[in-house]
């Protein structure tokens, strides 16, 4: 991969050997093949820690750091310590345990997201990346397409996505939803978006919303009435008339039993 930064004066200087070989583990020192190999070997994980990926650990160091490599280290979630490395463009997460993105709410200026073969059934996570151009989260289990595509049409900015391997991609028309709700996006799952199929898209999913109908509210809670079958309804509607004539027969005969005799003869 291209060189950002590299080791120069001091700095080359407090490297150590492995580093200085080359081999140095963030962008900010200049990302290599060996870079990858470091990050991606060791021990399992409780939570993926950005400081592995820098030789000093120190939160000056940190705050430059601008990509991190923390692939297949069978880890569960993030630290906490990436609001240290404020300065995060890229993040490389592939190979992991992780079911859901925490504790990247400081790291806005992410641009490029790596999250292939995970257990992912959320996306929300990644709410704050507004300036989110690649998000490549193939081979996880993200599932109801109009759930996730309320997450991600907020990246106004992405142009390449991968969900492919997911249960989404299973869903009828995934595809041409995708292109229509998010015109955006270039590449689709490794396939770059085409006019003719822009226009495909324009003209099926705008009848397809409307077949499908209006769409009850999300968190709108459903009247207890129209969860029971039409036999179950029956059955209540019943119910009610009866215990209503029961009443009404009661309320008769105690009128009847405390009603005091009027005499209209006048004497």
């Amino acid at each position: 991969q291209a060189h950002r930064y590299r080791p120069v004066g001091r700095l080359a200087r407090l490297l150590p050997p492995a580093f200085a070989r080359g081999a140095t583990p963030c962008a900010m020192y200049g990302t290599t093949m060996a870079t990858t190999a470091l990050c991606t070997q060791g021990p399992s994980l409780a939570a993926l820690d950005p400081y592995q990926c820098i030789p000093v650990r120190n939160k000056k160091y940190a705050r430059e750091c601008t990509e991190v490599h923390l692939n297949n280290q069978g880890a569960e979630g993030l630290s906490e310590k990436f609001e240290d490395f404020e300065s995060l463009e890229v993040v490389w997460f592939s190979g992991n345990r992780l079911s859901r993105i925490d504790n990247l709410d400081t790291n806005f200026r992410i641009r490029e997201v790596y999250l292939q073969d995970n257990r992912l059934v959320s996306l929300a996570g990644l709410r704050s990346l507004k300036f989110l151009r690649v998000l490549l989260v193939s081979n996880n289990q993200l599932r109801n397409l109009d759930k996730q595509m309320g997450i991600l049409t907020r990246f106004a900015f992405l142009k390449k996505l991968d969900l492919f391997d997911n249960p989404v991609a299973e869903e009828p028309d995934y595809r041409l939803r995708i292109v229509y709700h998010m015109p955006q996006v270039e590449i689709l799952d490794r396939r770059a978006v085409k006019g003719p199929e822009r226009l495909t898209a324009g003209e099926v999913v705008p009848n397809m919303d409307k077949v499908s109908g209006a769409k009850p509210e999300v968190g709108k809670k459903i009247p207890p009435w129209l969860r029971h079958s039409a036999t179950e309804r029956f059955c209540f509607k019943a119910a009610g008339q009866i215990a209503a004539q029961r009443s009404r027969d009661e309320e008769l005969s105690l009128t009847s039993t405390f009603s005091v005799p009027r005499d209209f003869s006048g004497a």
